[in-house]
C-alpha cells in the first residue's frame, strides 16, 4: 500500500484453520486482466471450464469453483497461496480506506475468529492490497466513534451495551436477567420474522454459511415470544468479550452496508450474539456461529428481514417506534 497513515485497533492476530468457510458466499472479483489470465490459466490446467463470470469467479452451490470436495483451494494445493486471487491471499485482513487513512483488521466474519483474536499470531499487513473506499457522513462518523468509545469500555459487556443503545441504565443488581426490559420479547419477533431457515437453504449462501447456522435457525422456531430465554450467565466471560471485539472491528472497519444505520447493524450484531448464545453457548458451536452472522449481516436480504423499516431499529431497542 502506498498510503502512509494505517491504523488498526490492536495487533492484528490471525490463524487459518483450513474449514473452508471463506470461500463461500463471497463474490471474488478479479484485479485486473494479467489476474484474470492467471487465473484462467490455472483453469486449464485443473480442468475447470469457464472460472470467471462478470469479473469474478464462478460459484457452484455458493462455493467457488475452485474449492476441492476436500475443502481446500485447489489453486493454492497444485501452485501455491501466492497464485490465488489477491483478495483470497489478503483474507481475513481488512483494510477500509476512510477521511482518517486505511482502517485495517481483521475481518470478524472468518470463522476461526473465536480461536485466536486474543493470542493468534501476529499479522503483518502492511502487504494488504486491496482497499475498500468507506466513507461517511459527519453525523455517521461521529455515531461511529460514539459506539466504538462504548464497544471499548472496560466496563461493557453485552447486556450493557444493548441497555446503552436503548437508552437505559443498567441495573447494578446480580439478580434476574439483565437485558433491557422486553428486549428478549422483541428480538424473538425479529428473529422469527427474519426466516433465517429459508436464508441458509438459499443456493448463493452455501453450505460454509449454511453450516453453522443450521442450529440457530433450528432453535429460532422453539421460541416463544411470551418467555424468551433467561441472558444472565449464558456466555462466560471470555466469550461475552468476544462479541464486543466483533462489533468493535465492525464499526472500526465499517461493515456495514450502506442503507443501514450503524447503529442498526451494531444491534443486529448483539441480537444475533444473543440468540446464537440462546442456541449453544459452547465456544466451538458459538463462536463460528457469531462469526458467520455477522457476515449475513452484510446480505440486503438478511438485514432487510429483519429491519424492514427504519422505525423497526429504534423499535427493537426501546420498544417504541
Amino acid at each position: 500500500m502506498n498510503e502512509t497513515r494505517v491504523i488498526a485497533l490492536t495487533q492484528p492476530r490471525h490463524a487459518c484453520h483450513a474449514c473452508g468457510n471463506c470461500c463461500y458466499g463471497h463474490r471474488i472479483s478479479l484485479f485486473d486482466e494479467a489476474e484474470s489470465a492467471l487465473i484462467e490459466s490455472h483453469g486449464v490446467a485443473l480442468g475447470v471450464s469457464n472460472p470467471i463470470v462478470d469479473g469474478a469467479l464462478r460459484t457452484v452451490d455458493g462455493h467457488c469453483v475452485f474449492l476441492g470436495t476436500d475443502r481446500l483451494c485447489t489453486i493454492h494445493r497444485n501452485f501455491g497461496g501466492d497464485q490465488k486471487p489477491r483478495v483470497c491471499q489478503q483474507y481475513p485482513v481488512r483494510v477500509s480506506r476512510a477521511e482518517d487513512g486505511l482502517r485495517v483488521g481483521i475481518d470478524p466474519s472468518c470463522t476461526s475468529n473465536w480461536r485466536v483474536w486474543r493470542d493468534g499470531p501476529a499479522v503483518d499487513v502492511s502487504s494488504a492490497l486491496e482497499p475498500h473506499d468507506i466513507t461517511l457522513s459527519t453525523e455517521d462518523a461521529g455515531a461511529g466513534k460514539a459506539l466504538l468509545g462504548m464497544a471499548q469500555s472496560k466496563s461493557m459487556d453485552v447486556a450493557r451495551l444493548l441497555w446503552v443503545i436503548s437508552g437505559g441504565q443498567p441495573p447494578m443488581s446480580p439478580n434476574g436477567d439483565d437485558l433491557p426490559p422486553g428486549f428478549g420479547s422483541r428480538l424473538i419477533d425479529r428473529v422469527l420474522a427474519l426466516h433465517v431457515d429459508r436464508f441458509i437453504r438459499d443456493p448463493e449462501v452455501g453450505e460454509g454459511i449454511r453450516a453453522p447456522l443450521a442450529h440457530v435457525a433450528d432453535f429460532v422456531g422453539t421460541l416463544d415470544r411470551e418467555s424468551p430465554p433467561a441472558w444472565r450467565g449464558r456466555l462466560p466471560p471470555d466469550l461475552d468479550e468476544f462479541v464486543l471485539e466483533v462489533v468493535r472491528r465492525s464499526v472500526f472497519m465499517r461493515l456495514n452496508d450502506k442503507d443501514l444505520p450503524l447503529v442498526g447493524h451494531v444491534l443486529l450484531l448483539l441480537s444475533g450474539a444473543v440468540v446464537c448464545a440462546w442456541a449453544d453457548p459452547t465456544p466451538e458451536v458459538f463462536g463460528p456461529a457469531l462469526s458467520t452472522w455477522t457476515r449475513a449481516c452484510r446480505y440486503r436480504a438478511f438485514w432487510q428481514g429483519f429491519f424492514p423499516r427504519t422505525e423497526t431499529i429504534s423499535w427493537l431497542a426501546t420498544g417504541r417506534a
